[in-house]
């Protein structure tokens, strides 16, 4: 007779759950060394970014301290100055990359789940995706010459 832990060791749930439990695409990407720092640091500011905008956050934030008094503030929240030089410009620049990074690092999505066919997961999406978070880490100048360049040279060779 075996144990309910037995039993619970050997189901590990269905194919979808076991898909849903394993490394998401940032991580495979990640992994598989197709992203790096600047990409990684790209994503997580512009989820960060998404994120206080999305939940109200907005842009009047209220400071408490000694130096203004209670209900006003003299100071800009430390995410508005990226917003305003990286994120609205690179967003608004291209729609459609804007829309795969949030499908993407924000919403969960999967190259998978996003492809219309074999060739668009394995090749097109992951390509755009890539390219989008290398333009924001470029224009938030964060970028290196010598990485612009194997960048450069990267998308030469893949085309």
């Amino acid at each position: 007779m075996t144990t309910q832990r037995e039993a619970a060791m050997r189901d590990r749930g269905t194919p979808q759950t076991r898909k849903k439990s394993g490394p998401g695409t940032m991580q495979k990407l990640i992994e598989s060394k197709r992203i790096g720092a600047y990409e990684l640091r790209a994503a997580e500011e512009i989820e960060r970014i998404y994120g206080y905008i999305t939940h109200g956050l907005g842009i009047k934030i209220m400071l408490y301290d000694e130096r203004t008094s209670p209900g006003t503030s003299n100071h800009e929240p430390p995410w508005l100055g990226a917003y305003h030089r990286t994120y609205e410009p690179w967003a608004n620049a291209n729609p459609k990359w804007f829309s795969l990074v949030k499908d993407i690092v924000i919403e969960g999505w999967t190259f998978r789940g996003l492809a219309k066919n074999e060739y668009d997961r394995r090749v097109r999406l992951p390509r755009r995706f890539i390219q989008a978070l290398r333009d924001y880490a470029t224009r938030a100048q964060w970028v290196d010459a010598g990485t612009l360049d194997d960048w450069r040279r990267e998308m030469e060779k893949a085309a």
